[in-house]
């Protein structure tokens, strides 16, 4: 039991749960709200790219530790080429 209370005040302190409420009220009282199809479309649409950004940051490895800062997952890394990962600034070396 102490463990569903604990999920449940997890959840609901989750930035992404109350984004995910907020779509539905939207979804749902859009009318109420002065917003028009797309508009609510719209929000609706910037909500969920929210919460999928945030869930792409929380995103761990299999083994619990964050991703590594500049190669991404191990095996993701592995399946580039050695200098993948060496390239400058965009825009270095273009000539105008």
């Amino acid at each position: 039991m102490d463990k569903i209370v604990a999920k449940v005040i997890t959840t609901l302190g989750s930035r992404k749960f109350w984004a995910t409420v907020l779509a539905g009220v939207v979804v749902v009282f859009a009318d109420a709200l002065g917003l028009d199809g797309e508009k609510a479309g719209q929000a609706v649409q910037a909500l969920m790219a929210y919460v999928v950004g945030q869930g792409i940051s929380d995103a761990r490895t299999p083994s619990g530790e964050a991703p590594p800062a500049s190669g991404g997952h191990p095996q993701v890394a592995n399946l580039l080429p050695p200098d993948a990962h060496d390239v400058g600034p965009v825009g270095a070396d273009d000539d105008l």
